[in-house]
């Protein structure tokens, strides 16, 4: 038995193909390398429109946030007021009012029959334009006998907000039934 190497010769024609294959692996790698890259930016773009639309909607939670903050906690209806559009919209069981006066003729009318009005939002919901914030009110009416005690007040109610450039422009209210009696509806 003979311990000799075994040598293989291979074709002069397969040799001359290497630097052609080199090549084309150099190519390859171009390649996936441009695919990597374009893959990075469009990544990088589609991720970008969500983050884009979370920052408007925070951004309409903010108003909408700072709006209920004047309105109910602060009674601050001339702060309010730089939140709303000229034309802004109110859909309310109680009243509607298609513009700034008739929003401050209604909120002084609640202010003259509940004291210490506040509310506590549970949650802000937001999509798009759009924010929903469900709550507790509470706060205080006149009694009906002469030197008897503030009555306390409370209910459940949900506003709905279109918010469009920072102003809101349209608001939905809903109220638990016996929140118009309060009001003397």
């Amino acid at each position: 038995v003979s311990n000799s190497l075994a040598i293989i010769e291979l074709p002069p024609s397969l040799l001359l193909g290497w630097p052609a294959l080199l090549s084309k692996e150099k190519e390859s790698m171009k390649n996936l390398t441009r695919l990597f890259f374009i893959s990075a930016v469009m990544l990088t773009l589609v991720l970008a429109i969500p983050l884009a639309a979370q920052d408007t909607v925070q951004a309409n939670k903010a108003v909408v946030t700072t709006y209920l903050d004047f309105v109910y906690n602060q009674m601050d209806l001339d702060g309010a007021s730089t939140l709303l559009a000229e034309n802004v919209v109110f859909h309310d069981p109680i009243w509607d009012s298609r513009d700034i006066k008739g929003f401050v003729e209604n909120y002084r009318l609640l202010y003259d029959r509940v004291r210490d009005l506040k509310i506590t939002p549970y949650t802000l919901i937001g999509e798009g334009d759009f924010v929903a914030v469900p709550y507790l009110w509470e706060g205080s009416k006149e009694p009906k006998e002469p030197r008897a005690a503030l009555e306390p007040l409370s209910g459940n109610a949900v506003e709905f907000f279109k918010v469009l450039d920072g102003k809101i422009v349209e608001i939905w209210r809903q109220y638990e039934q016996h929140a118009f009696s309060i009001l003397g509806t």
